[in-house]
Formats: structure tokens, C-alpha cells, sequence
């Protein structure tokens, strides 16, 4: 096996481990987070009488959110590393000249490219493209949000009823 093959097959596996490790990781915290806000929207049952729990909930929460956001981004880099390398060699690939349709990673970063540069151009929100690292990105954002509120609303209406 020549050295150029066995850093092809090097690339690949690392950009399929990373690839599954973000999906398995995204599956986790979307069950993780589904769970705490489970929790959270039972405590409002009045037999459980758990409503000091609320805020740490909400917390825990935003913190999962954030602990899962920055463990994407580093998938996102180590995937982007592994895909500039497969381009590469597919770029520099002898035995497939003019077959740029066989190059998958090469065509998948043109149409992604295209796709990108059309996007503020789209008027309708369903023709918007978007990238992984996006939509991932607003799911994350939105249940920080969600904890936030969820720390912040029982607070506020402790003090008021307290104070």
C-alpha cells in the first residue's frame, strides 16, 4: 500500500468517525434534553412538590447546550479537516482526470458553495439552504434559551411572591 493510499484511507476513516461521533453525540442531546425539560414540565404537578428544582433544571440545561454546541463545533473542525484532504486527493487523483462527477467530496463542497452564495438571494425560508454546523447551531441555541428562561421565570416568581 503506497503512502498516498494509506493517508486517503487514513482521511476517510477519520471524516467517518467524526461524521457518526456528531450524529451519535447530537441523538444524545436531544434524548438528554428531552428528558430534562420532561422533568422540568413535570414539576408543575402538584404532587411532586419539586419546584425548587426548576431553576437548577433550566441551568442544566443551558449548560448542556453550551457543553454540546462546543463539542459540535470541534466535530465540525476536525470533519472540515478530514473533507480539505479528501478534496485534495481527489484533486490529485491519476486515475480519474475529467471525471468530476465521480469526485464526491469535490462536487458536495461546489454545490454547497452555490447553494451558500444563493441563500440571502432566496426569498422563501423553505429554499434557504443550510449547513449542519446551522442547524445544529439553532437547536442549541434554542434550548440555551429555553433553560435561560427556565432558570430565570421561577427565580422571578419566587421573589415576587416572596418578597
Amino acid at each position: 500500500m503506497s503512502d498516498e493510499s494509506f493517508l486517503r484511507k487514513q482521511a476517510l476513516e477519520f471524516f467517518n468517525t467524526h461524521a457518526s461521533q456528531r450524529m451519535s453525540l447530537f441523538n444524545f442531546y436531544v434524548v438528554l434534553s428531552g428528558a430534562i425539560i420532561a422533568a422540568y414540565f413535570a414539576s408543575f404537578k402538584a404532587e411532586m412538590n419539586v419546584e425548587l428544582a426548576r431553576p437548577a433544571l433550566g441551568m442544566l440545561l443551558s449548560l448542556f447546550s453550551y457543553v454540546f454546541w462546543k463539542l459540535d463545533q470541534r466535530n465540525d473542525l476536525l470533519l472540515d479537516v478530514a473533507r480539505q484532504a479528501l478534496i485534495s486527493f481527489e484533486a490529485n487523483d491519476p486515475e480519474s482526470p475529467g471525471k468530476d462527477m465521480i469526485r464526491v467530496f469535490t462536487k458536495a463542497e461546489e454545490r454547497t458553495r452555490k447553494q451558500r452564495d444563493r441563500r440571502w438571494k432566496q426569498r422563501s425560508p423553505w429554499h434557504i439552504h443550510f449547513r449542519y454546523r446551522e442547524c445544529f447551531g439553532l437547536v442549541f441555541a434554542v434550548f440555551f434559551t429555553v433553560g435561560v428562561a427556565g432558570t430565570l421565570v421561577p427565580i422571578i416568581h419566587w421573589l415576587r411572591t416572596h418578597c
